[in-house]
């Protein structure tokens, strides 16, 4: 069996509604996770308390300057307290197979599981991936603010980068 806890696990999140000039399209990370490769079989296991917001997305590129320190402490506040419930739901799960670098199976967040697939690819000693996933299939309402004239869109980008171990 093969463990890996270090690399990149990105989640973006993106801005809509009327007032969305005020909003930001965010990048978080995770970081505390595992993710266990045996065979045919894939478990990963995200800490949601380990999320944190790295910083805004503007036109594709990232930018760790676009946001206060109060206003990050705000927005992990909102992601731990109103969206995922990190409290009850302190971890995310995946369980899944491995068909070549094609990988199906169940991902459980706030007491939900639901199917989900991605291709991973294996390049220079590094496994990528990404997958983009709608939170109300967990039950998981995008967030919103000003009376619903700001909000998150029902779609959230999972992008990692993680070593061969």
């Amino acid at each position: 069996m093969q463990s890996i806890n270090t690399g990149n696990v990105h989640l973006f999140v993106f801005k809509e509604g009327l007032l969305s000039a005020l909003g930001h399209d965010l990048r978080l990370g995770v970081r505390e996770f595992r993710v266990d490769l045996d065979e045919d079989q894939v478990q990963a296991t995200f800490r949601v308390d380990s999320i944190r917001v790295d910083g805004v997305m503007r036109d594709g590129r990232f930018d760790d300057g676009g946001l206060s320190p109060k206003q990050k402490r705000e927005i992990l506040d909102n992601i731990n307290s109103k969206v995922l419930l990190t409290r009850r739901h302190p971890e995310i799960v995946f369980r899944g197979r491995r068909n070549g670098m094609k990988v199906t199976g169940d991902l459980a967040m706030v007491g939900r599981s639901n199917g989900v697939e991605l291709t991973v690819t294996h390049v220079s000693g590094r496994y990528r991936g990404r997958v983009e996933i709608k939170p109300l299939r967990w039950g998981i309402a995008p967030f919103s603010a000003m009376l619903g004239a700001l909000k998150i869109q029902d779609r959230v980008v999972v992008e990692f980068e993680l070593p061969d171990a």
